[in-house]
């Protein structure tokens, strides 16, 4: 493996465009289209945390918040509600807590606009957020002062419009959805930003993932469940369409790019961040800085073990004296001009620096050497000093 080149290094957003194909979907056309869910939710506090999100499409425009009701609903007033506001195209996130009422909390940008938007509603059992095409758009702190969600009714779950259903395929609000829906995701947990930026393509699950409770492709023209819970829905209306969907990654074609889940390949060339060069020979090259846990770096040379080979030429202090004076920096040691200039081969640097202190390591056992063999000199003497102390005294005293 080549040596890594350090750089000056700064943390950049990369953005990824795939070339568009299609990912499958349902029409509803406001009238009369709804699917109905055979999932429930029952009692007080029966929601300690939950996440959903969709694809949708819409250019309706009406009177009210609540005219173009709704994504995924399980009732505004006792569970919870996804929608999209009819009155101005925001994205609408409705709790219920019998502590703490019903929140009304809506995002700040439009979707009402023809085009396709990934949108996402969080309650992480304190904080409530709203997520569009993956970054954050709103989050209102403690709503419902900390606690779980829910009312002592049950709700069954209604998507294109809003649930009153105290069982499947029940009381509607027959204010129904104008528009598209694709990959519907329901999680009793609270996925975080990262999560649902890496989730937000249509085909990334692979369905058994921790926490999903429902998850619906349309691909099929039905509602089947492609979570582990089997929550097959019933359509009554909605029409199916695979054309001009939601942009999903490609298997192949014009992107360098490949996907794999969660994963992005890129196995044809270099990549640069924050500058349009990568130096001949390297593979990566980024201008600013970098954060990371850690770093390996396996070189192909030898390690410097060789210093403590029998044999080793190990410099003269006085040589290295000698080179400090003449040259400003330690023998084999790259100078700071050189350094500016070149920057610095982390791995080779590295064994270079272990040269050093296995150099240093040696001068050390030498010095104790030197010194215990002084010190036995000095003993040595010492005694001699004592024995021809007590000599002269001798001599002094018979005289």
């Amino acid at each position: 493996m080549k040596n890594l080149r350090l750089f000056s290094f700064a943390i950049v957003l990369v953005t990824f465009n795939f070339s568009m194909a299609q990912d499958d979907y349902l029409q509803f056309d406001g009238t009369n289209d709804y699917i109905a869910l055979p999932i429930s939710y029952n009692g007080v506090n029966a929601v300690p945390q939950v996440s959903v999100e969709a694809w949708v499409r819409t250019s309706f425009t009406g009177s009210g918040y609540n005219s173009n009701w709704a994504i995924v609903d399980f009732d505004r007033s006792d569970f919870y509600d996804l929608f999209v506001r009819g009155d101005d195209g925001r994205v609408g996130f409705s709790t219920y807590s019998a502590t703490g009422a019903i929140n009304d909390f809506y995002g700040n940008l439009s979707v009402n606009d023809g085009e396709w938007h990934h949108i996402a509603a969080v309650y992480d059992g304190v904080d409530k957020h709203i997520y569009v095409d993956g970054v954050l758009d709103n989050s209102i702190a403690n709503p419902h002062g900390g606690n779980s969600l829910g009312k002592s009714t049950t709700r069954f779950g209604i998507i294109g419009d809003g649930s009153e259903a105290s069982s499947y395929n029940a009381n509607k609000n027959n204010i129904f959805y104008q528009g598209d829906i694709s990959e519907v995701r329901i999680w009793n947990r609270a996925l975080d930003a990262s999560e649902l930026d890496l989730n937000k393509l249509p085909g990334t699950l692979n369905g058994n993932e921790t926490g999903l409770f429902a998850y619906y492709t349309f691909d099929d023209g039905l509602a089947n469940d492609l979570g582990p819970n089997g929550f097959d829905g019933g359509l009554f209306g909605p029409v199916f369409s695979d054309a001009g969907g939601v942009p999903t990654p490609p298997t192949s074609g014009s992107s360098l790019w490949s996907a794999n889940g969660n994963d992005i390949f890129y196995t044809d060339g270099n990549v640069s961040i924050g500058t349009g060069n990568v130096a001949n020979g390297y593979k990566l090259a980024v201008d600013g800085k970098i954060i990371t846990e850690e770093v390996l770096v396996q070189l192909s040379g030898s390690w410097p073990d060789y210093v403590f080979k029998e044999g080793y030429d190990l410099p003269a202090l006085r040589e290295i004296e000698k080179h400090i004076k003449e040259k400003g920096h330690l023998p084999n040691i790259p100078s700071a001009t050189e350094v500016e200039a070149n920057g610095v081969q982390l791995g080779e640097m590295d064994k270079l620096l272990l040269e050093k202190i296995e150099e240093l390591t040696l001068y050390t056992i030498q010095q104790q050497k030197e010194l215990q063999s002084q010190k036995k000199t000095n003993i040595i003497l010492s005694k001699k000093m004592e024995r021809l102390e007590a000599r002269i005294q001798k001599l002094q005293n018979e005289r």
